[in-house]
């Protein structure tokens, strides 16, 4: 019998180019708070800044984190473990071109993550206020058990911004009992892009107020090659939950497995792959997630 390891997702670390900008953005933008200023624990001259996410009353405080290392091989001496692969870091520093060294999401990275609000509503007011402050947004979309709107961080990390509804058990007396096709709606080729490009809030939004502020993480996604393998380790090994097989919605023939931490499927518990099969591997560098923690 499986017993349950993994409580939730307490941090994600990304890599930067430049944490003024990522700053900017966060506190500016998003509305997150500086919580920590420090250096990184292999190599001193690599910068680290980590943002919170604010008390709500009524509300038990997330704990969820989001931190950035700025790094760059072509002014920093090389590691012998890290950021990125060490032989495009070596060409890096050799050749150095514009953009190194920048990532490539694929099989074994992640893909994005998800921050929380409470309504379809708050992706509206964030659509709106991000796309006056020259962020490009897409959606909503309809993910069929939440909805969601996406953008990406200034390095090109893909962050998405997601409601807790309708809830991952309404298609479902068992969760993760079965495979449950997306409605076509919903899939790539069958919705209405025109439609959703074109919806958002009526008036501008300036303040970020307690209604569609962000409440912490949602879940985070990665990249599988093979979904099968992916769920043996997570259940078999890790101890999670399956709660969810379905489609990917934003690629034909590939899969989403949901997994939970813990039985609430509470925002911050629930990780998730796009199962994509024969998918190359992806490449770290700047503009992705180098890792996240779970807590016990």
């Amino acid at each position: 019998m499986n017993q349950m390891v993994i409580k939730g997702v307490n941090s994600q670390t990304f890599v930067a180019a430049n944490l003024g900008r990522v700053e900017k953005f966060y506190r500016d933008f998003l509305g997150l708070p500086v919580v920590k200023r420090t250096v990184h624990h292999l190599n001193q001259h690599l910068p680290v800044i980590t943002f919170g996410f604010r008390k709500f009353t009524g509300e038990p405080q997330s704990g969820h984190t989001i931190s950035y290392v700025e790094w760059n091989p072509i002014f920093y001496m090389m590691p012998e473990r890290g950021f990125t692969e060490h032989e495009t870091t070596t060409q890096g520093v050799a050749s150095p071109r514009v953009g190194d060294p920048k990532g490539r999401w694929g099989a074994g990275t992640n893909h994005h993550l998800a921050l929380h609000v409470l309504n379809r509503n708050g992706l509206l007011k964030w659509k709106r206020r991000l796309t006056d402050l020259g962020v490009h947004v897409t959606g909503p979309y309809n993910r069929h058990y939440f909805h969601a709107t996406y953008l990406r961080d200034p390095d090109g990390a893909i962050i998405e911004i997601a409601t807790s509804e309708p809830g991952f058990g309404h298609d479902e007396a068992v969760l993760g009992s079965g495979f449950r096709p997306q409605p076509k709606e919903n899939l790539i080729g069958g919705r209405d892009e025109v439609l959703v490009a074109a919806e958002t809030w009526p008036q501008p939004v300036a303040a970020i107020t307690d209604d569609f502020a962000l409440r912490g993480f949602h879940h985070i996604t990665s990249i599988s090659a093979d979904a099968e393998r992916t769920e043996r380790f997570f259940v078999e090994t890790i101890g999670l939950r399956l709660i969810k097989k379905t489609d990917y919605l934003d690629e034909k023939g590939g899969t989403h497995f949901y997994y939970a931490c813990d039985e609430d499927l509470s925002p911050g518990s629930v990780l998730t792959f796009f199962g994509l099969p024969g998918y190359p591997p992806g490449r770290l560098g700047t503009g992705l997630a180098h890792h996240f923690h779970a807590g016990s």
